[in-house]
């Protein structure tokens, strides 16, 4: 009886014991954050996202200015810069009259007739051609003079005339140098705003003028197409892409052209013609 009575409790002892030994192992950190999050941890996830929702929010596009909005701004700054140059002193005369009335005079009458054919052509013959898809007749108009040759040379003008009566009536020889030379004229010393908006302008229609010119030669197998890698594997343009293109230019370059006269025309003196508009 009295062995009987030790081995239970051994047996009472060893399950003690073990029920001891389980409750005394401390939960892992983890667990007792997954289990119970703290007060701190959540006031934090809330920081955290307003946060992000305040950064995305500040993605969103800026509020478009309205009409009377951006005229007011255009009157206020207008009226700022007058005063700033008023301040320092350099109010200068209208731009018509920088160089002097005789000298615009002068470059009036020497460029303004070929400026005026040129935007005439452009404006009925051009059109015309294009609408045709003349290949042969677009290059011949958009072409410049070709360059001087040794024959050129025992001339007595160089060859100047006969290469000048070669030019298209559209081409940049022919019509643009003159454009930029009469730009040129209502500057002095230094290039004024205006000089610049009016090259701008020539600058677009020399763009649109050479496109034209590209087109032609194009249509006519003279030129490769351009693109692809070094210029290997250019798809070439079919008649109706080129068609397109053309008119693509032309519409660009009349726009540009307008804009030019515009310019021009703005202080222009009383006893010079104003430029008419293409339509």
């Amino acid at each position: 009886k009295k062995k009987k009575k030790k081995k239970k409790k051994k047996k009472k002892k060893k399950k003690s014991f073990n029920s001891t030994h389980t409750s005394i192992i401390p939960p892992s950190p983890s667990a007792r954050t997954m289990t119970k999050p703290s007060r701190s941890n959540i006031t934090r996830a809330i920081v955290l996202i307003a946060a992000a929702s305040t950064f995305v929010h500040s993605f969103d596009p800026p509020t478009p200015l309205t009409a009377a909005t951006t005229r007011a701004k255009f009157v206020s700054s207008v009226g700022s810069a007058a005063a700033a140059a008023a301040l320092v002193g350099t109010v200068r005369p209208v731009e018509a009259a920088a160089r002097g009335r005789a000298t615009l005079e002068q470059s009036y009458d020497r460029y303004g007739e070929r400026i005026r054919k040129g935007a005439a052509f452009y404006g009925s013959d051009l059109k015309k051609i294009i609408a045709a898809a003349d290949w042969r007749a677009l290059k011949a108009v958009t072409s410049d003079p070709p360059p001087k040759t040794k024959a050129d040379r025992v001339k007595p003008d160089g060859g100047a005339a006969e290469r000048a009566a070669l030019a298209g009536p559209i081409s940049d020889a022919k019509v643009l140098v003159a454009a930029d030379l009469w730009a040129g004229a209502f500057s002095d010393n230094s290039i004024s705003a205006k000089t610049k908006a009016m090259r701008d302008q020539i600058e677009i229609i020399r763009k649109d003028i050479n496109g034209l010119n590209r087109a032609a030669l194009e249509g006519l197998g003279e030129a490769k197409p351009e693109g692809g890698v070094f210029g290997i594997g250019a798809k070439a343009r079919s008649k109706n892409e080129l068609l397109k293109d053309c008119q693509q230019f032309y519409l660009e370059g009349g726009a540009a052209f307008n804009q030019f006269f515009n310019e021009s025309n703005d202080g222009l003196p009383v006893t010079l013609a104003k430029f008419n508009y293409l339509r």
